[in-house]
C-alpha cells in the first residue's frame, strides 16, 4: 500500500488466532446480524485512544492498554458502544445519521479533538480517505444497499492476498460497513469480519454506479 495507519490495527485474541479489527460474529443477537458499523466504530475509538496523544476513554481503557485484546473483553465493548453511542435498529444496523452523531458524541465525551461527519462528494472520496490515512486515521467505508432495488442482490467482491502477492476473491458483501487501513491507485486494504481484506477501487466506484448511490455507500469524514 502507498498509504497505510501509522501503527498496528487492532488485534483481538481469539481462539483462531489473532485478527485484524473487531467482528461481529463473535457477538450474539442483532450485533452479530448487524453490528457491523459497532464494530468499526469501537475499532475508531480504540485506534485513535490508543495511538494519539489524546485523553483516553475511561470505559475503555481495559482495551487500549491491552494489546492485543482478549475477545471476552472486546465483545463487552460492544455492547458498551451499542448502549451509549450506537444503538442498532433490529435488522439494519445503524444508519448512517446515526454513526456520525453517536461519533461525535463519543468525541465530546471523551475530550477528543476530532468531529465526524457523513459523506463526501464523489469526485472527493480517493482524496479524503488519503488525507484521513497521512493523518493516522482509520477510514468507515459504507459498502451500501441496492438502490433503488433494496432487495437487490448485487454485491462487491472482497479479495484476499496468496503467499505468491496475487489477489484472489474471498467474499462479497453488501449493507456492510469496513475500515480502510490503506489504500494505493488501484486498491483499498479493509478490516472486514476480523480479516484483512482488499477493495478493488474500480470495482467499489462501479458499484455504486450501478447497483447503489453515494447516500449510503460513502465514508465517515473525521478531521
Amino acid at each position: 500500500m502507498e498509504i497505510e495507519l501509522q501503527h498496528p490495527y487492532i488485534a483481538v485474541k481469539t481462539p483462531y488466532g489473532l485478527s485484524y479489527g473487531g467482528n461481529q460474529g463473535w457477538s450474539d443477537g442483532n450485533l452479530r446480524r448487524c453490528g457491523c458499523a459497532v464494530v468499526a466504530g469501537l475499532d475508531l475509538m480504540l485506534y485513535l485512544c490508543r495511538w494519539h496523544n489524546v485523553p483516553e476513554a475511561p470505559k475503555l481503557k481495559a482495551l487500549i492498554d491491552s494489546d492485543p485484546i482478549p475477545e471476552e473483553d472486546y465483545i463487552r465493548a460492544l455492547r458498551y458502544m451499542t448502549a451509549n453511542y450506537l444503538p442498532t435498529i433490529p435488522r439494519f444496523g445503524v444508519n448512517a445519521l446515526v454513526l456520525a452523531a453517536g461519533t461525535n458524541l463519543f468525541f465530546v465525551k471523551n475530550k477528543l479533538p476530532y468531529r465526524a461527519r457523513w459523506g463526501v462528494t464523489g469526485r472527493h472520496l480517493w482524496r479524503d480517505i488519503e488525507t484521513m490515512l497521512r493523518a493516522d486515521i482509520p477510514v468507515l467505508l459504507s459498502v451500501g444497499q441496492n438502490f433503488p432495488k433494496v432487495w437487490g442482490k448485487d454485491k462487491l467482491r472482497l479479495y484476499r492476498t496468496s503467499p505468491d502477492g496475487r489477489f484472489l476473491p474471498t467474499a462479497q458483501t453488501k449493507a456492510h460497513m469496513l475500515t480502510v487501513t490503506g489504500i494505493d491507485s488501484e486498491w483499498l486494504q479493509v478490516s472486514s469480519w476480523g480479516r484483512r481484506c482488499f477493495i478493488r477501487r474500480p470495482e467499489y466506484e462501479s458499484y455504486i454506479r450501478l447497483h447503489s448511490n453515494t447516500v449510503v455507500s460513502n465514508i465517515l469524514h473525521i478531521r
